[in-house]
């Protein structure tokens, strides 16, 4: 069972909404599935590159506990209107 910790990490506030950041696996999924370009990829000391589009947008972070955050508030900032950021943030796609 979960604990308290693990339950308030999975959550972060977009918009005033306290949203679900939901696992790596069913995120990545989501963001598959809206069509965005990501490309993830590190050698052992390096930490861990990131980018979205075509490659236009890119990153490096240091724990794989970064790299959700990081693609959400990367997507949230470059592709504001994708599937995956207004279902994310509480929104429909019409």
């Amino acid at each position: 069972m979960p604990h308290g910790k693990d339950i308030a990490n999975r959550f972060l506030f977009a918009n005033e909404k306290m949203v679900d950041m939901g696992t790596l696996e069913e995120e990545l999924q989501k963001i598959y599935d809206s069509e965005i370009h990501v490309s993830i990829g590190w050698v052992w000391d390096g930490g861990i590159d990131m980018s979205i589009g075509n490659d236009d947008v890119s990153g490096n972070v240091q724990t794989v506990a970064e790299v959700l955050p990081w693609l959400q508030q990367a997507i949230a900032k470059h592709f504001p209107e994708s599937k995956y950021n207004v279902e994310r943030t509480g929104g429909t796609i019409l």
